[in-house]
């Protein structure tokens, strides 16, 4: 009965985290969202490069453990949906 109860508690775990995680995704969503609302009537120059800041930011926190790690990939995952839709070009993508 002990297993059982263990077993749960992992799948319960597990479910948490997975909507811990799709949270911190969609608030990251949301925070980019408004920014570049805030930041619509700046020159395009200076809106790529604050989405290449935020690019950056999520690579940064990526790297890291916990629940910084969960962010920094949800929002480098949504600047490479950005990029992709063709909402933002990245300079260093023309390097190398």
């Amino acid at each position: 009965m002990a297993a059982k109860k263990t077993a749960d508690m992992r799948v319960f775990e597990a479910q948490r985290i997975k909507g811990a995680v799709r949270t911190d995704f969609i608030l990251s969503a949301e925070i980019i969202v408004i920014t570049l609302g805030t930041v619509a009537g700046v020159a395009l120059g200076m809106q790529v490069a604050g989405i290449v800041k935020i690019d950056d930011l999520g690579l940064y926190l990526s790297r890291r453990e916990g629940l910084s790690k969960s962010i920094g990939r949800a929002g480098v995952t949504e600047s490479a949906i950005r990029e992709e839709s063709g909402e933002s070009v990245d300079s260093r993508d023309n390097e190398g």
